[in-house]
């Protein structure tokens, strides 16, 4: 595709609806709930980009100066797959499966929270390595959910004339993925072991 001269393509990311402590609550307890169902389809999850790009909103990767973003269900079994995001539990020793952390580059302090596949118990703790937290986040900022816009400078300001120009609306090129929500997720997961037996 050819630019025009005022055209600029852009990627902005697809984010999940915004949801009420409720909803956040529930979709945690549904993912505590159902964890060992998440790990049992992984690879259902990670070939269908509409289950890969679900998951809860409340699992987030960020460092502070480089930013964060929601890790999609489909993200966190690879990082889960390359050890990346795992810790032991501190209550039974369980497999700690980490769904958010973040922390600081400069100070090296950082902080998780997982679920422990054993107990079922929701864990706090800290990574040994601000390093694992930084490979995460650069896995995920791979995966993210974009869609292209091509947008037209149309209306510019100058200081004789102020607005000048006519607005030109953005044209979508690719929209991006449109995720299940958590439940559906859940649901479709929970249907294909119904059906396979």
């Amino acid at each position: 595709m050819t630019l025009g001269e005022k055209q600029t393509i852009i990627e902005k990311e697809v984010l999940l609806p915004k949801q009420s402590r409720k909803e956040k609550a529930r979709d945690l307890q549904l993912l505590q709930e159902n964890l060992e169902l998440i790990l049992k389809h992984q690879d259902m999850i990670l070939a269908s980009p509409e289950l890969f790009h679900s998951g809860p909103v409340d699992a987030v990767i960020g460092l502070i100066y480089m930013g964060g973003h929601r890790a999609p269900i489909g993200v966190l079994l690879r990082l889960w797959q390359q050890d990346l995001l795992m810790a032991l539990c501190p209550h039974c020793a369980g497999r700690l499966y980490i769904f958010s952390a973040g922390g600081s580059p400069l100070s090296g302090i950082n902080r998780a929270t997982g679920i422990c596949a054993s107990c079922k118990q929701f864990v706090r703790t800290g990574l040994p390595s601000i390093g694992m937290v930084l490979k995460a986040l650069k896995e995920l900022k791979a995966s993210l959910n974009r869609q292209r816009i091509l947008r037209t400078r149309g209306q510019y300001f100058s200081f004789k004339d102020g607005l000048a120009g006519e607005p030109v609306p953005d044209v979508i090129l690719e929209p991006g993925i449109t995720p299940v929500s958590f439940e559906e997720l859940l649901c479709r997961l929970k249907q294909h072991d119904t059906e396979k037996q």
